[in-house]
């Protein structure tokens, strides 16, 4: 869906709704990950969620729910976001971890 909003042909709120949204298109024969580079803290948690999650809740709800967070609270937050999406009709897999950082590195 990326390349369709890049190209123009899709408006990124279209690109959201559209049945196909899940689909991951590598055209190359040889593939090249996706590699971010962040600098992190110690104690930095990172959110890793399914679109089965990601296709249901906004990003501004993911961040509020997520205000706050404590390594003692993942478990929940964890639960509460996927009941959240089971109640709003997830139609496929919902997945959510968290990556929780001892050490900045």
């Amino acid at each position: 869906m990326q390349e369709l909003v890049e190209s123009g042909a899709l408006t990124l709120s279209a690109a959201g709704e559209h049945p196909l949204r899940h689909l991951i298109n590598r055209t190359a024969v040889a593939v090249e990950p996706d590699v971010l580079d962040w600098s992190v803290q110690a104690r930095d948690i990172f959110l890793l969620c399914t679109d089965g999650l990601a296709g249901l809740i906004t990003d501004s709800e993911i961040e509020a729910a997520l205000q706050g967070l404590t390594w003692d609270g993942l478990d929940e937050a964890t639960a509460s976001l996927v009941a959240e999406a089971h109640e709003r009709g997830a139609p496929d897999n919902v997945t959510v971890g968290f990556l929780a950082l001892n050490e900045a590195s």
